[in-house]
C-alpha cells in the first residue's frame, strides 16, 4: 500500500464490508406519483453533505415498503452518491421516510465505528485517492461505483474513544475555518467598498486638495461633456442602425483597419481583422 495507508501502530486497517452493513436503494424505476407519495432520493438530491430534498421525484407508500424491504433507511445510517458524481457522503438526521435509488447506504454500527467518522472519512483524499489508486469506479462517460467496490474500501479503524475525539477536533478546526472564511468575505467586501471610495475621491480632487467641500470641485478644475474634449476629425464613422454604417461589401483586402466591439461583427459573424479602402476611409 502507498504511504496514505500509514497509520498509528495501535490502529487497524479493516475492510468497510468486514464491519459495517452496505447496501444500495433499489436499482429499478419505481412508478411516480404526484400525491401523498414518498420521496425517492437519488444522486443528485445529495448535496454538499446534506440531503436535499428540494427537487425530488415521489413514489407510492407501496413502492416504498418494497424497497425498505432491502435498503430500510435509518437515522445515523450514511447516504453515499454511487453515480455521477461519486460521494457527497450525509449522516442521515431526523426524518427518514424516504426510499433510495442508485445511493450507497452504509448502515451505522456505533460499538465500532461513528457514524461522524465514517462520513468524515469518505470525505477525506485519503478515500478519494483509493478510489483512484486501486481503480474503483467504473464507467466512461459517466462514472459509478458498484456496491461491491463500496465494500472493498481499506479503511482506518483507531479505538472508539479516539474517533470521538478525531470528530471533535474535525468539528472544532472546520468552525474556525467557517469564521475565516466569513472574516475573509467580509474583508473583501470592505475593500471593494474602500476601493470605490478611492476612486470617488480622486475624481472629486479630495486625494490631492485637502480642503474640499462635499459637492464641490478645486480651484482649476471644472465638469465637462466628455463629448466637448474628444478629438473631433472626418474619419470618425457614425453609427448606423446596427452599430456601424460600414457594410459587408466596403470590406478589402489591404486598407485601412477597422476596430470596433469584438474586431468586426458581420451577420453574427466573427472577422478577426479587416481593412476599408481609401475612398470609404476618407
Amino acid at each position: 500500500m502507498s504511504e496514505i495507508y500509514k497509520i498509528p501502530n495501535h490502529w487497524k486497517s479493516v475492510i468497510s464490508g468486514d464491519i459495517l452493513d452496505i447496501r444500495d436503494g433499489t436499482h429499478d424505476t419505481p412508478k411516480y406519483v404526484t400525491e401523498n407519495g414518498i420521496p425517492l432520493i437519488t444522486s443528485k438530491n445529495l448535496k454538499g453533505n446534506k440531503i436535499d430534498f428540494e427537487k425530488v421525484s415521489f413514489i407510492s407508500e407501496q413502492d416504498h415498503e418494497e424497497i425498505s424491504k432491502r435498503s430500510k433507511v435509518e437515522e445515523g445510517d450514511i447516504l453515499f452518491a454511487m453515480i455521477g458524481t461519486i460521494g457527497n457522503p450525509a449522516v442521515i438526521k431526523g426524518d427518514t421516510n424516504f426510499s433510495i435509488k442508485n445511493v450507497g447506504l452504509f448502515k451505522k454500527n456505533e460499538e465500532v465505528m461513528l457514524p461522524t467518522f465514517v462520513v468524515n472519512f469518505l470525505r477525506s483524499s485519503m478515500f478519494e485517492k483509493q478510489l483512484s489508486e486501486r481503480k474503483l469506479l467504473k464507467g466512461t462517460t459517466q462514472k459509478f461505483i458498484p456496491l461491491g467496490n463500496l465494500r472493498k474500501i481499506i479503511v482506518p479503524l483507531p479505538p472508539i474513544h479516539e474517533q470521538q475525539a478525531i470528530v471533535s477536533k474535525i468539528e472544532e478546526l472546520l468552525s474556525e475555518l467557517d469564521n475565516g472564511k466569513q472574516q475573509l468575505q467580509t474583508a473583501l467586501q470592505q475593500l471593494k467598498v474602500y476601493r470605490q471610495s478611492l476612486l470617488k475621491w480622486a475624481f472629486e480632487g479630495k486625494l490631492t486638495h485637502s480642503n474640499v467641500k462635499e459637492g464641490e470641485l478645486p480651484e482649476g478644475w471644472e465638469r465637462v461633456n466628455i463629448i466637448d474634449i474628444v478629438e473631433k476629425n472626418k474619419h470618425s464613422l457614425k453609427a448606423g442602425p446596427f452599430g456601424s454604417s460600414l457594410k459587408k461589401e466596403f470590406y478589402v483586402q489591404n486598407g485601412y483597419k477597422v476596430y470596433g466591439q469584438e474586431q468586426v461583427i458581420i451577420d453574427d459573424a466573427f472577422f478577426g481583422d479587416y481593412y476599408i479602402n481609401e475612398e470609404k476611409y476618407m
